[in-house]
Parts: C-alpha cells; structure tokens; sequence
C-alpha cells in the first residue's frame, strides 16, 4: 500500500479518462441496478394472471422482456465502453512505466551491466513493469467497481424492504468467514 500512491503517478496525466471511466461505470452500474425491475414486474403479474387478464399479461410480459433486454444491451455497451477506456490508460500508464525503466537502465553504468544477467534485467523491464496495467485495471478498476455496486445495491435494497435487507446483510459476516476457512484450506501447504 505504501507504493500504490508512487504507482498510481504513471496515470497522473490520464485524470480526464479517468473519470470518464468513472461515469461510465456508474452509469453500468446504474443499468446493471434497473435489471430486476422487468422481471419482478413479470413475476408480480404473473401472481395475479388468470381468465382474461392471461392475454393482458402476455402483452405486459412481452413489453417487460424488451425492456430487459434493452437494458441488458446499455449494460454490455456501456461496461465495453469503459472497458476499452480502461485498457487504453493503463496501455498508456505501462508506456510510462516502461519508458522509465529503461530510461534509469540506460544510466546505468557498463560495470553494473556486466554484472547482472541480462535476461534477468529484460524480464524486469517488459514483465514486472506490466505489474502496473493490472494494478490499475484488474486491481484498482475492479475494486472501486465492486464497492460502488455493493453500495448502491444496498441503498437500493433498503428503500424496498428495510427488514430484508438487514437479512441479507447479516448473512455476510458468515459467508465472509466460510470464505476465508476456504482459502486457507485451499491454499498449498508451502504458502503463507
């Protein structure tokens, strides 16, 4: 953690598509948030279908699958939008990155190239800098991503049910346990 703020320098210059990621992943999100909303409109009509109100229904349930599907759609754009914004800064970053290292490698004196293995000083520049686009996208994009929708998804559970929601929380304490007993049985005996 004490070299994410240095990492995250080699984006300084990205700050405008940056936040045009940003409001693209909102605006996913937000797609993402209406999803439920045709099909509980299906599933609460259909408790109440019966007779004559059959051919109503099939009508109402058709128009609700094209609204799904149409949000469906602005959710896949959207998230291939920010997808591509988001591997282009970090394409841009790891540029930056590169430049850098082999730039101080340049400086470095004969004597200190001589010394070192030289497959070892060409893996560190192309694949240990490569650290940084994930960092940004696998890592920082995909956090922020996660925490957002979880936030939302819980504003938006408690104004439809206070009492469910309080529910569905408390069970993740416990799934979060279970996940860490998991992945410490999982893990090779050799690893910390």
């Amino acid at each position: 953690m004490k070299t994410l703020p240095r990492a995250l320098q080699f984006f300084r210059p990205e700050r405008a598509r940056i936040l045009g990621v940003l409001a693209l992943m909102l605006a996913g999100i937000g797609a993402n948030l209406l999803k439920p909303w045709p099909v509980a409109a299906v599933v609460d009509a259909l408790g109440g279908a019966r007779g004559s109100d059959a051919h109503h229904f099939a009508a109402e349930a058709l128009l609700y699958a094209v609204a799904l599907l149409g949000i469906t759609l602005m959710h896949g754009g959207l998230n291939a939008w920010q997808n591509f914004l988001a591997i282009g800064i970090g394409l841009r970053g790891l540029r930056r990155v590169r430049n850098e290292v082999f730039d101080k490698l340049q400086r470095l004196s004969l004597r200190f190239h001589h010394s070192r293995n030289t497959g070892d000083l060409l893996h560190r520049a192309a694949w240990d800098t490569y650290s940084f686009q994930t960092l940004f996208q696998q890592g920082l994009m995909t956090t922020v991503s996660a925490a957002l929708t979880f936030v939302l998804m819980v504003v938006v559970m408690l104004r439809l049910n206070v009492k469910l929601t309080l529910v569905a929380l408390a069970t993740v304490p416990m799934v979060w346990a279970l996940r860490s007993a998991f992945r410490s049985t999982a893990a090779p005996s050799g690893a910390a």
